[in-house]
């Protein structure tokens, strides 16, 4: 209710009361948008996280709690040969056999090059390929094949101290991940040499030592029976009745209470029946046995890009960023909110939003090594050079959004990127389902999907193991555009614009302008085009770490000869900022180079930035500047 009575000398802002002031203190308010409040807070974000995880596992769990299962059956028949002092199980014989076809091909190739003095180079490199190959398999065969090994010396030597080894080697792993991590994350990069290293081990090891607590559980039979059938049986009829009520096309409301009704009703049941028998016969086969279905089935009814933290990430957006809000219009429009109505090119700037598509798999050797290429959301076309374009009104049933584009273009965590490259990183972050990343069908597909699912385990599969993703594939994984050029500058030298300015706020506190470079080496390389900027004067002084501007000029010489001019605004401190900016510096000294997993702003630290970005801007246009300025924007 409006008061009666109000401040009579107007000591607000200006336009507070219009429609510019109405935003800005949206977007103030709403700073902390992955906790905004209204029922939505911190333990919202921690409970659909660990929703994601649940949901994850129970469609992955039987899969690797059956492999586990394998290995224990595998090290419980063991061969004896005359010649070994010891039985040995069939998993360390076959490692062996792989490590001695190895050995064999090696010796051969020596051989080869004796008896042939020129050996065939097409023959050699196959046979080098091939040598690879076999090494690798026996080396992780050998790997899993130590399990019942190490598990044995345990039980021999340190009977009673087995969960505390395993709890021991996860946390060796964790901390191994953690220093790596923190090292990588000082120099602003991806992990190199002895951090990718420690990277890679650490979560080996956490896998490891969970893989010997499992084992040791299925040692004991205390896996399956006395836990797995009773919640497996049960939790299969409720998904069953619930599912017959999908297909039937009946209101799932009804299914659900009887799914609840059900479980509650076979918990006991079977629990009961279970207490009278201590351990029955390959129960704990039968159990996993019985789970997998139950997990198809789960995961035939299941969006991956729903069950995931993407879907959260990107509601939480829409309502921050979406303009809806503030003139008090239904979410469902933004939700609907279809990139095609952005084609006026007289109403709005033509807008381009960037992304990742994942090519660790790719047959181009570039996009291989790069992990990816540039992926755009247009009002008018949609794709990237390696998997092409299509029109955007006929991409993804002409549904795309623009809530759902810029949450993708923002999805900076994600398994198989150039920072989370390493095998064991990624296995378990998709097995955790720690992923923001988005499946959507591949612009060289024609069937006009709009959903993947019943493609579950063939999505969840390729991002667990990196395998499949490349152009050929029906379905393709978007992330972070930043995964690959994280300015938005590689589009409009492809466009070759005549005037470009570039905002640089990534965190860059040792002033080494990665990212600039990157981009620079991307133009060369793909476009042959030459940027030439001096960051010089962007670089602060070592005294009071103030640089003498924020902006610069430079140019652009596409491969045509034209030149362009490209003005390149940095985040830094300068002189002549308001005292409060100088204050949020002392008390935190990282600004305006703090972390982006930061997605917590407050009052102070969301204003701290957003008048730095102002007054920035109003240097940029002020008078000495405004000559030079204006001609690189004349008409």
């Amino acid at each position: 209710m409006k008061p009666d009575i109000e401040f009579p000398f107007g000591s607000r802002r200006q336009d507070y009361d219009g429609i510019g002031g109405k935003i800005l203190a949206w977007l103030r308010d709403h700073g902390s948008y992955l906790s905004p409040g209204n029922g939505l807070n911190i333990w919202s974000l921690i409970g659909a996280f660990l929703g994601a995880v649940m949901v994850n596992l129970l469609i992955l769990a039987p899969m690797f709690l059956l492999s586990v299962y394998l290995i224990y059956l595998a090290a419980q028949h063991k061969i004896s040969f005359a010649m070994l002092s010891a039985p040995y199980n069939i998993l360390f014989l076959i490692g062996a056999f792989f490590v001695l076809w190895y050995i064999a091909k090696v010796i051969l190739y020596i051989l080869n090059v004796v008896w042939k003095k020129r050996p065939d180079f097409d023959r050699q490199r196959k046979e080098r390929g091939s040598a690879g190959k076999v090494l690798m398999y026996g080396v992780l065969i050998l790997v899993i094949s130590s399990i019942p090994a190490v598990h044995c010396f345990l039980l021999a030597h340190l009977t009673g101290w087995i969960g505390t080894v395993s709890i021991s080697t996860v946390f060796a792993g964790i901390l191994s991940f953690v220093s790596a991590y923190r090292e990588s994350k000082k120099r602003e990069n991806e992990p190199i040499g002895f951090e990718k290293l420690f990277l890679t081990v650490g979560v080996s090891l956490v896998l490891y030592g969970l893989v010997i607590w499992i084992y040791h559980l299925f040692y004991l039979g205390q896996i399956g029976v006395d836990l797995l059938l009773p919640l497996l049986v049960s939790f299969g009829f409720g998904v069953l009745i619930f599912t017959i009520a999908h297909l039937l096309k009946k209101e799932p409301k009804w299914a659900l209470g009887i799914s609840v009704l059900l479980l509650a009703i076979a918990i006991g049941t079977l629990w009961l029946w279970l207490s009278g028998e201590a351990h029955l016969p390959g129960a704990i086969g039968i159990v996993l046995l019985f789970s997998l279905p139950i997990s198809a089935l789960f995961a035939a009814f299941t969006k991956i890009n729903y069950v995931s933290m993407h879907r959260y990430y990107r509601n939480r957006l829409m309502e921050a960023y979406l303009p809806w809000s503030v003139v008090g219009v239904s979410g469902e429009s933004a939700d609907k909110f279809s990139l095609t109505k952005l084609k006026e090119p007289e109403k709005t700037p033509y807008l381009i939003i960037n992304t990742n598509v994942n090519m660790v798999g790719s047959d181009s050797t570039r996009q291989r090594k790069r992990g990816g290429d540039n992926f755009i959301f247009s009002p008018l076309f949609c794709g990237s050079d390696i998997t092409g374009y299509r029109e955007t009104d006929r991409y993804a049933s002409g549904k795309m959004n623009l809530a759902t584009a810029f949450a993708i273009s923002g999805a900076a965590v994600d398994p198989n990127t150039y920072a989370t490259r390493s095998k064991p990183i990624s296995f378990a972050m998709s097995l955790l389902n720690a992923r923001l990343g988005y499946w959507i069908e591949n612009p060289r597909e024609k069937s006009g999907a709009e959903t993947i699912g019943w493609n579950y385990y063939l999505s969840i599969f390729k991002e667990l193991f990196g395998k499949g993703l490349n152009e050929h594939e029906t379905y393709i994984h978007l992330a972070d555009g930043g995964h690959f050029e994280n300015l938005g500058l590689y589009e409009l030298i492809r466009r070759k614009c005549r005037y470009i300015i570039v905002s640089d706020a990534g965190k860059d506190p040792r002033f080494t302008f990665g990212y600039l470079a990157k981009v620079i080496e991307l133009a060369r390389v793909d476009f042959g085009a030459e940027i030439k900027i001096d960051t010089r004067p962007l670089r602060p002084d070592e005294k009071h770490q103030l640089s003498k501007t924020a902006f610069i000029l430079g140019t652009v010489r596409y491969h045509d000869g034209k030149i362009v001019d490209i003005i390149y605004v940095k985040t830094t401190m300068i002189e002549g900022l308001s005292e409060d900016i100088y204050s949020y510096r002392r008390t935190n000294p990282k600004f305006p180079d703090q972390t982006t997993t930061d997605q917590f702003f407050d009052e102070m630290q969301f204003e701290a930035y957003r008048e730095l970005g102002y007054q920035i801007g109003k240097n940029l246009c002020k008078n000495e500047w405004q000559e030079d300025f204006s001609s690189i924007f004349r008409g």
